[in-house]
C-alpha cells in the first residue's frame, strides 16, 4: 500500500509541475505579446520588399525607343504651337491676348521650351546618378573611372539650371566686362562651356566607347550643341526670324534628347553587364592569351622532343664508330 501511495504522490507532483510550467509559459507569452508594438503598416513596407532603383532603368530596347520618341514628340508639339502662334493673329503685339501666350514664344526667356529642356537635363542628371550607383561596384575599375558619372550628374544639373534661367548670358557678360570687350559676351560663355563641357564629353566618349549605340548618341549630341553654338554666334545667316528661332530651339532640344538617349542606352548596358547577361571582355582577352601561351608551349615541347630524338639517333652512330 505504501508503494502504491508513493506512485500516486509522484504522479501528483508531475501533474502539478506540468501545470506550473504551462502557466509560466502562458504568462511569458502574454507579457511578450503586450510588450511587442503593433505594426501600423503591412509587411510590404519593409526594405527587402521595396522596388530597387535599378528597376527604373529601361532594359528592353522597346522602352528606350519609346522614351526617345516621346521626348521628340514633345519637341514637335512645342515647335508646332510656336509656329501656329506666329502665323496667327494671336502672335501680333496689338492683339489683346498676345501677352497671355508669351510662354509659348520660344524666342523669349523663360518660355515653355526652355523649361522642357531643363526637365530633360534634370532627368539626365538623375539617370547619371543611377548609372553611378551601379557602375561603382565594378571589380576591375581600380582607377575609379566611375567618378565621371558624378561629374556628369553635376554638369547636367547645371545645364538644367541654365536652361531655366539663362544664366550663361550673365556669365558671358561678366567675363566680357572683365576683359574690357563687352561685344564678346556670347563668345566668352561659349568658349567657357566648350572648354568645360567639351572635356567632359571627351571623357564620356572614352567611357562609352565600347557601347556603340550610346557613343553614337553622344556624338550626335555633341554635333548638335556645336551647331546651336554657331547659330548663337550668328554664323548662320537666316533672314526669317521664325525660321531662325525654330531652327535654334529645335537643334538645342534635340541635343538634349540625344543626351537622354546616351544615358538610357548606357544605363541599359551597365545593368545588363552587372546582371551577367553580356559577354565579359576581360574573359575573352584572357582566353586569347591562354590560347597563345598554350600554342607557345606546344611549339617548345615539340622542339624539345625533336632535339631529344636527334640526340638519341646520334648516340648509336657514335657507338658504331
Amino acid at each position: 500500500m505504501d508503494f502504491r501511495r508513493g506512485q500516486l504522490d509522484d504522479r501528483r507532483r508531475r501533474v502539478l509541475m506540468d501545470e506550473m510550467t504551462s502557466g509560466a509559459e502562458v504568462d511569458t507569452e502574454d507579457a511578450t505579446s503586450v510588450k511587442k508594438p503593433l505594426r501600423a503598416y503591412s509587411e510590404a513596407v519593409l526594405e527587402d520588399r521595396q522596388p530597387r532603383i535599378t528597376e527604373l532603368i529601361p532594359v528592353r530596347p522597346f522602352l528606350v525607343t519609346m522614351i526617345i520618341l516621346v521626348a521628340l514628340t514633345g519637341i514637335a508639339a512645342l515647335e508646332t504651337l510656336y509656329i501656329q502662334l506666329r502665323t496667327s493673329s494671336w502672335g501680333d503685339a496689338a492683339h489683346p491676348l498676345a501677352q497671355r501666350f508669351v510662354a509659348l514664344d520660344l524666342a523669349s526667356r523663360g518660355n515653355v521650351g526652355a523649361w522642357y529642356g531643363a526637365c530633360l537635363l534634370a532627368l539626365g542628371s538623375a539617370a547619371a546618378l543611377i548609372i553611378l550607383s551601379v557602375r561603382c561596384h565594378r571589380v576591375d575599375d581600380y582607377s575609379g573611372r566611375y567618378r565621371v558619372w558624378m561629374w556628369t550628374a553635376a554638369a547636367l544639373l547645371w545645364g538644367s539650371l541654365d536652361c531655366a534661367s539663362g544664366i550663361h548670358h550673365a556669365i558671358g557678360a561678366g567675363m566680357a566686362v572683365l576683359a574690357g570687350q563687352p561685344q564678346l559676351a556670347d563668345l566668352c560663355w561659349l568658349g567657357l562651356y566648350l572648354l568645360v563641357f567639351g572635356a567632359l564629353a571627351v571623357r564620356l566618349g572614352i567611357e562609352t566607347w565600347h557601347t556603340l549605340s550610346a557613343f553614337s548618341a553622344l556624338a550626335i549630341a555633341a554635333v548638335l550643341y556645336i551647331v546651336a553654338g554657331m547659330a548663337a554666334l550668328g554664323l548662320w545667316t537666316i533672314t526669317s526670324q521664325l525660321v531662325s528661332t525654330v531652327f535654334v530651339s529645335s537643334v538645342t532640344l534635340v541635343a538634349h534628347v540625344a543626351v537622354i538617349a546616351t544615358l538610357a542606352l548606357y544605363a541599359r548596358h551597365v545593368c545588363l553587364d552587372a546582371a551577367g547577361k553580356l559577354p565579359l571582355r576581360l574573359r575573352a582577352k584572357d582566353g586569347k592569351k591562354k590560347k597563345k601561351s598554350k600554342a607557345k608551349l606546344s611549339v617548345v615541347s615539340r622542339d624539345e622532343e625533336d632535339a631529344d630524338q636527334n640526340q638519341e639517333s646520334a648516340k648509336p652512330a657514335a657507338s658504331s664508330t
